[in-house]
Formats: structure tokens, sequence, C-alpha cells
């Protein structure tokens, strides 16, 4: 398919692979490796890698997370990335399909994402080099 694309979206989440085995349902070892590779090809082939983190209030948006994550991006060249602020309103979707509600977790994400918390987390990424001002 590569040449047909200009641009893929890539989502980076959890950089910890037991707190991704955790939250995703395995490892990001094979993502990580897909991710490099994807962005190694890009360089001689011509197309964008777009790298994103869904913020997670508690989990994806850890301080030890996105510094690993900036860091991991920086190691690689990267100058650019996507900060998606949670929005809550998925949560009622699972509440139609049955999905059992927990307390923790959902209580978190039933709101949408403090702005001033997604500044601190832009500014995070530009410590490293990295905007996240958009694509």
């Amino acid at each position: 398919m590569l040449p047909w694309l200009d641009s893929i979206y890539f989502d980076l989440k959890l950089m910890d692979p037991a707190l991704h085995s955790r939250y995703c349902g395995t490892s990001n070892e094979t993502i990580l490796e897909n991710f490099v590779a994807l962005l190694e090809r890009s360089r001689s082939v011509g197309f964008e890698i777009l790298p994103g983190t869904p913020l997670i209030p508690g989990v994806t948006d850890t301080e030890t997370n996105l510094h690993a994550i900036a860091d991991f991006l920086r190691g690689h060249g990267v100058k650019q990335a996507a900060l998606l602020p949670n929005n809550p309103l998925w949560l009622e979707k699972g509440i139609h399909l049955g999905q059992p509600q927990t307390d923790t977790l959902e209580r978190r994400l039933g709101s949408f994402y403090e702005p001033e918390r997604l500044e601190e987390c832009k500014a995070l990424f530009s410590d490293y080099g990295i905007c996240c001002d958009g694509f």
C-alpha cells in the first residue's frame, strides 16, 4: 500500500511493556519495532509517519509515560507528534453495548480533558524538541 500513501498515523500509547499489556492486552514490543521500521522506510520512500498519543488521565498522560514517549521519539529524530485529549463521548457507546462500567477509570474518563493539562503535556514534549500543535 505504500505507493498510495503519503502519511500514516501511528498511536504510541504506553512505553512500559507491563502497563501496555495491562491496558491494551498485549506487549508493545512489536508496536515499537513496527514504528521504527516504518519510520526508517518513510525516510527513503517519502511518506510521513505521524505519531500520536491518546491522553487518558492517569494512564497514558503520566509524567513517566510522556517523558518515555518523548525520549523515544527524539531518539528516532521525530520532530512532530499529536497529543490526543480524552473525549468522554465514547463512554455512552459502551453502556449501549452492555459493557460493564467500573468506578475508577470510567469516572476519570467521564469528562473532557483539562486544557491546562494538555498545555503541560505539550510543554513536556516541547522540552524534547517535539512540536505538538497539530499536523
